[in-house]
């Protein structure tokens, strides 16, 4: 098990910890009806796609291929969880990031299994965004005393808003092409927490995102393709995010804490659709995409 799983089960359980004396203790954050949280902290992300060279994955099997790597910035999140009735809970979030950092490179190849390489460019992608929305529903299945268990299920939303720029300028015009995903689909959740203190708590949470992937690219400075969509993508995937979560009580309305996740999505094999300058449409196998992003916070719990 690596460090960051690790972790991640140490918060869990202190968050199980503090849910529970919530029914123990009067002046418990986790009693509370209302409880809002707001952290920053900071993101890393990598992000790949390939396709092949016709719509049976062949001629070559891996035609075109882009990685971005180590696209990271300041990360900001206000999320709400409310007791509404009873063990029924309802939560909210918005995370949002803007890219200060990162880089791509874009290769594309004649022969299968990348050989014959044709083109090779390593790019800047220090623009950008990443985005999250989430809404979940969920029920308070095990309180006790010193451990507290969560199951949730919701909706997720989330967009990546990518650059290919050149800040060496070895083009003849500005290269600024860009590429915009959309992760969207159900989620299930498990949270569960300990209480290892009168004041600490340990909270542990595993997501899974049933999800629908969407992206389209606007390849600026290729006058065959159209503008502002030069290509489209589309697939089916999955993804998986534990996480976990240390805190402290410092009042009876007041939690600080810190917490890490690593999210892995995936697709399978889905379409690429290419739109040509003059009104023709090409389609070819989208192989698939992966996603991958380590997310390192600190913030504050509110309770009302």
């Amino acid at each position: 098990m690596n460090s960051y799983l690790k972790f991640a089960l140490v918060g869990c359980c202190s968050l199980l910890y503090g849910q529970a004396m919530a029914q123990h203790e009067a002046d418990s954050v986790v009693e509370k009806k209302l409880r809002l949280s707001f952290y920053t902290g900071f993101v890393s992300e990598d992000f790949q796609w390939s396709i092949a060279g016709n719509s049976q994955g062949q001629n070559p099997n891996i035609f075109s291929e882009l990685k971005w790597r180590k696209l990271r910035g300041p990360y900001f999140n206000l999320n709400s969880e409310w007791n509404f009735w009873k063990a029924f809970i309802a939560k909210g979030e918005f995370g949002y990031a803007p890219i200060v950092s990162g880089h791509v490179t874009d290769r594309d190849y004649e022969g299968d299994n990348r050989t014959l390489n044709i083109y090779d460019a390593s790019l800047d992608s220090d623009e950008g965004h990443l985005s999250i929305a989430n809404g979940e529903a969920g029920y308070r299945v095990i309180n006790k005393k010193t451990v507290v268990l969560k199951m949730f299920a919701g909706y997720s939303y989330q967009r990546q808003y990518l650059y290919l720029l050149d800040h060496s300028g070895s083009f003849d015009k500005t290269l600024k092409s860009t590429y915009q995903t959309s992760w969207y689909g159900p989620s299930l959740s498990v949270n569960t927490a300990v209480r290892l203190h009168n004041r600490i708590s340990f909270a542990v949470n595993l997501k899974y995102y049933q999800l629908t992937y969407r992206a389209r690219a606007d390849w600026n400075l290729i006058e065959d393709f159209k503008h502002p969509d030069s290509f489209k993508h589309h697939a089916k995937g999955h993804g998986v995010e534990p996480s976990a979560q240390l805190a402290y009580r410092i009042s009876r309305r007041f939690n600080i804490f810190v917490a890490e996740a690593y999210t892995t999505w995936k697709t399978g094999r889905g379409v690429d659709t290419l739109y040509l300058a003059d009104g023709q449409l090409r389609q070819t196998r989208l192989n698939g995409v992966t996603r991958t992003q380590h997310l390192i916070t600190a913030g504050v719990h509110c309770a009302f």
